[in-house]
């Protein structure tokens, strides 16, 4: 038995790109490379969006926009943190740099966010009480696998995340080119392996992003490996590539057309050879072979095109 816990019918984009989790949906949040002092904007579309957006947006897209590096001429720099209880330490710092006439420009940004749970206690789902640990079933056995699912009972959030922006701007041209990484450990409830409501994960994420526009031509490429491990229940590296190009050909002053094509890629690799579920009574744990054995993997290539006309 495993239950996900995750928004899947929303979704979530980075400066246009897809940060949409092929594999099981919804967005894992912890693996966005940004921090709060990398934001410009955030773009919100309630309601269906998948005529536009596609597939996965079915009650809606958000998009967040980071800063841009050539927002001010020559150096610059800016942070923001907190810290607070619970050993709360959230922090983010940039750097940047832009020529006079703004046609070159850099930035690169960092942030930090570490957090302990406030309420230590775990809930056991089948008996409905608190236990302070996770080290006993709900038939009062002991948990053989509790230190391999919960190796910190404290941890809520540990992130790390490095980024950087370079940015060529001219008079007809505009290309950017966005990289960086991110790893976390974090305990919610992802997918559940039946008698806590907590999972432990420990994620990695690394990606680039080149993407601009060429007079009336617009185009973006980008390629991410993610590696999602729920302790003792999933183990899963993806690999995506995206590639868009769009030419927008002007017919009169408020009417024009669109044609493009679009690439979507994906791999997911299983990295287990076995997982853990309940046994029929609840009682324990049961080893199940994986259907997928550690090295196996599956792909997905979706090519299209499209005209769009806008008035």
């Amino acid at each position: 038995l495993g239950v996900q816990k995750m928004n899947t019918a929303t979704l979530v984009m980075v400066n246009n790109r897809l940060v949409y989790n092929d594999g099981f949906g919804g967005t894992l949040w912890d693996l966005l490379p940004i921090g709060i002092d990398d934001v410009e904007k955030i773009e919100v579309v309630r309601g269906p969006a998948s005529a536009l957006y596609g597939p996965n947006a079915a009650t809606g897209v958000i998009n967040i926009i980071t800063k841009s590096p050539d927002q001010k001429a020559g150096w610059s720099a800016s942070s923001y943190s907190q810290a607070g209880n619970y050993n709360t330490y959230l922090a983010t710092g940039s750097v940047g740099y832009a020529t006079k006439d703004k046609t070159w420009s850099f930035r690169l940004s960092g942030n930090f966010d570490q957090r302990d749970r406030h309420h230590v206690d775990y809930y056991t789902r089948e008996v409905g009480v608190y236990r302070p640990t996770p080290e006993m079933l709900p038939n009062g056995a002991a948990n053989p696998i509790a230190k391999t699912q919960f190796p910190d009972y404290d941890l809520a959030t540990d992130k790390k995340a490095l980024s950087a922006h370079a940015k060529y701007a001219s008079k007809d041209l505009e290309v950017n080119w966005l990289a960086g990484v991110s790893r976390s450990d974090i305990q919610r409830p992802y997918f559940v392996p039946t008698f806590y409501t907590l999972s432990t994960e420990e994620n990695k994420s690394n990606f680039t992003h080149f993407f601009g526009k060429w007079e009336n031509l617009s185009f973006s490429a980008d390629y991410n490996y993610t590696s999602n491990n729920t302790h003792e229940v999933f183990d899963f590296d993806f690999k995506n590539a995206n590639a868009n190009v769009d030419y927008q050909i002007p017919v009169t002053k408020n009417f024009s057309l669109k044609p493009g094509v679009s690439f979507h890629f994906v791999e997911a690799i299983s990295t287990d050879d076995y997982l853990y579920f309940s046994n029929a009574n609840l009682t324990t744990w049961q080893q199940v072979d994986a259907v997928s054995p550690n090295g196996s993997s599956v792909t997905n290539a979706i090519t299209s095109g499209f005209v769009r006309a806008e008035y």
